[in-house]
């Protein structure tokens, strides 16, 4: 988290959105040295996806999923 002061902010707005994007880090907007506002970077679908990739994925079971394996049967006899 990094703080800047009003009058930096609307210099170089278009570049401190590009750090926070890029960054995932928000910063601090201050005027006379009191925080006023954040600019954090906004949750989006495509980056939850990517966060947990096999969400998409259908999941399927095969018939016989619950049937003990014969090996492993005659082990536990």
């Amino acid at each position: 988290m990094r703080n800047r002061n009003v009058s930096e902010v609307r210099k170089t707005l278009p570049s401190l959105i590009e750090e926070v994007c890029s960054k995932k880090e928000k910063i601090i907007i201050s005027r006379r040295g009191k925080p006023v506002a954040q600019l954090v970077p906004c949750d989006t679908d495509a980056e939850k996806a990517v966060s947990y990739p096999l969400r998409t994925v259908p999941i399927v079971l095969a018939e016989n999923f619950d049937e003990p394996m014969p090996d492993l049967w005659e082990a536990l006899n």
